[in-house]
Formats: structure tokens, sequence, C-alpha cells
């Protein structure tokens, strides 16, 4: 039991030295962002999939029907736009299409969704994962030009939904991921906002 205990301490000690040659300091606040609503994305999408792939065959009936609708089999005389079992082939080509699309458009949202951000004296750092790594986006918090919006209320507080937005000229230029106001949060908000 020693040795994990051993074992967890030093990894946690090479982690944060880590973070602080990588931050330069070891003064800074990390938002601690919250992983809800990606993982509530998550398990929507895969039910999504699991149920929508046992009606695949219903697609190839409706592209069926709208084929034989528009009496495209018997002005073009082609013998497989007659087959019923063509079209769930191409059902079943148009559903992993629309598979890989969504997986694709949420892998991105949830790139959104996980960045995280960091404050130092007057700046934030937020890191974005992408593909192949890491995007580091530095930004300067002291200028005059940038107005702070914070989203909270009853149902944010409760659900994680709360969001920091530093906008200019009403577009916003930063905003940080979900998270809840609670513990280190709530000390960070409070010195953005100076009460």
């Amino acid at each position: 039991m020693n040795v994990i205990k051993k074992t967890w301490s030093n990894y946690i000690e090479y982690r944060s030295k880590k973070e602080n040659e990588y931050y330069g300091t070891s003064l800074f606040d990390k938002l601690t962002t919250n992983p809800l609503p990606i993982l509530i994305l998550a398990i929507f999408a895969v039910y999504l999939f699991i149920v929508s792939i046992g009606y695949i065959h219903n697609l190839g009936d409706f592209f069926y029907w709208f084929v034989n609708v528009l009496e495209i089999p018997k002005v073009l005389k082609i013998p497989f736009l007659e087959e019923l079992k063509n079209y769930h082939y191409l059902s079943l080509f148009v559903y992993f299409y629309l598979c890989f699309s969504i997986l694709l458009d949420l892998s991105k949202l949830f790139l959104k969704l996980s960045k995280k951000s960091v404050f130092l004296k007057g700046e934030i750092w937020q890191i974005e994962q992408t593909l192949f790594g890491q995007e580091l986006k530095k930004y300067d918090l002291s200028s005059k030009e940038l107005n702070v919006r914070l989203k909270h209320g009853f149902l944010y507080d409760y659900f994680g939904l709360n969001q920091i937005i530093w906008e200019k000229e009403n577009v916003a230029v930063i905003e940080t991921a979900y998270f809840f106001p609670y513990g280190k949060n709530k000390k960070i908000i409070n010195r953005l906002l100076r009460r």
C-alpha cells in the first residue's frame, strides 16, 4: 500500500513540475471544467447509432418506393433498379456515411468542449486538443476593450453549464468550457469580476 501511495505522490510531483515548466510559473489557476456534457453527448450518440441500426431496411424500402414513384425503372429499363436488395445495400452505405459525418462533427464539438483555461497574471491561456496534439492560445486580459460576461443562474449552476465569455464590440473573443461555480472556480470568478 505504501508503494502505491509513494508512486502516486511521485507522479503528482512530476506532473506539477511539468506544469510549472510549461506555464513558466507555479502561480496559475486552472479552471476545472465539467465533463458531463461530453459524456451525455457520447452516450446519446452511441444509443442513437445502436437503435437506428435496426431500421436500415426502412431506408432501403423508402429508396425503392421513391425510385418507383418517379418511374425511373420503367423509363431507363435497367434491371438492377427493380431489385429491393440493391436499395438495402445503398441504405447501408448511406447509414454508415451519416454515422461517420455525425462522429466527425461530434469529435469537433468534443474538442471544443474539452478546452482547458489557465489563468496567469493578467492573461488567460486556452489549451485545445487537436487531432495531432494541443494548440495553445494566449490572451491578454488587461485590455480595456474586453468585456467579461458570466453565464450563471440556478439551472446553469445546478447542471454545471456556467461559462465565462470575453467580448469585444459584442463579439465573443474568448469562451471557457462549461464548469461548476464551486471551489477553485469560485475564486477565479471572484478575481475576474473583482468582487
